[in-house]
């Protein structure tokens, strides 16, 4: 058996392999890399839009029953001196305020902002929390 021919083959078969990795990674690896910080741009924006339309919601229902209901316990309370009219319309405002802020997408809105700003600091994180989800 000739060595150096067969030496010779797979160092030809060597160069030939990494031409081709260097191609694809020329050619696929930034369309993959555009794709995937555009879905996850997508993928945050989706709950931020869902928690706008909510209050786009929330403020009609407030127009429609709340800011009524706040007259009336006003109205009634000037009427028979009783404070007790204010209860319902108090926790009403009470539970739509815990629910906003509770329900507040921060870190969708993060995320949307780092992707714009800075693409690749995002992508290091991606990847150091993949590595440590990994070698735990």
């Amino acid at each position: 058996m000739n060595t150096d021919k067969l030496q010779e083959q797979v160092i030809d078969y060597m160069k030939i392999s990494i031409n081709k990795i260097e191609d694809f990674t020329v050619n696929e690896i930034p369309p993959f890399i555009h794709e995937y910080i555009t879905w996850k741009f997508y993928e945050n924006l989706f709950p931020i839009t869902l928690y706008v339309l909510f209050l786009l919601i929330l403020t009609l229902v407030v127009y429609k029953f709340i800011t009524p209901l706040w007259r009336w316990a006003f109205n009634s309370s000037e009427k028979e001196g009783d404070p007790i009219y204010f209860i319902g319309p108090a926790i009403a405002t009470f539970l739509m305020t815990v629910v906003v802020l509770f329900t507040f997408p921060y870190d969708n809105i993060k995320n949307c902002i780092q992707i714009k700003v800075a693409p690749k600091v995002y992508l290091l994180e991606q990847v150091t929390k993949i590595i440590k989800e990994n070698i735990d």
